[in-house]
């Protein structure tokens, strides 16, 4: 078990720390300034970064919020900075853009305005990607968790008209 300070986030979701040792740490469930504890495992990862595996928040990021749906703590990927606080997800947004543009793009203090933030937090998508998993009475929707197959009945990013659907 290592005691891990996260920095970053990943596009997927996933803590960034860096171990006493200088190696890079992944894990769900963390989000910048949180101060944690993890189990390690190894990876193939072509950058050599590690998984871990979320055991304990010790200090509580200072972004971090409450998020809306269930299923988030079950593991689904389809809303994941929706437990930070909105004004830090914009920044990050950017910020993220910056840094991918840089460093994969190659486009060094590019211009980018300013996110203009949403009016709607929640419930405004009138598209969302399910996939279909069996249950005992039949098939149910089901969002691409990070382990596997989330079966849904509400999701929060949704429209209430698909939210109906999904509760039928």
């Amino acid at each position: 078990m290592e005691k891990v300070k996260i920095h970053d986030i990943t596009q997927d979701g996933r803590g960034v720390g860096r171990l006493e040792s200088g190696r890079v740490i992944m894990v769900p469930g963390c989000f910048p300034g949180d101060e944690i504890s993890a189990d390690v495992q190894e990876t193939k990862s072509a950058k050599g970064a590690l998984s871990g595996t979320l055991n304990e928040i010790i200090v509580n990021s200072p972004h971090r919020g409450t998020h809306p749906c269930d299923h988030f703590s079950q593991g689904c990927s389809g809303s994941i900075l929706g437990a930070l606080k909105y004004e830090y997800t914009t920044d990050w947004k950017l910020n993220h853009l910056s840094e991918t543009l840089r460093r994969i793009g190659g486009v060094k203090n590019a211009r980018i305005e300013p996110i203009i933030p949403s009016i709607e937090q929640w419930n405004y998508r009138d598209r969302i990607e399910l996939q279909v998993v069996p249950e005992e009475a039949g098939l149910r929707p089901a969002f691409h968790g990070l382990d596997g197959p989330v079966p849904v009945k509400s999701c929060s990013l949704a429209m209430p008209s698909i939210n109906k659907v999904l509760k039928s």
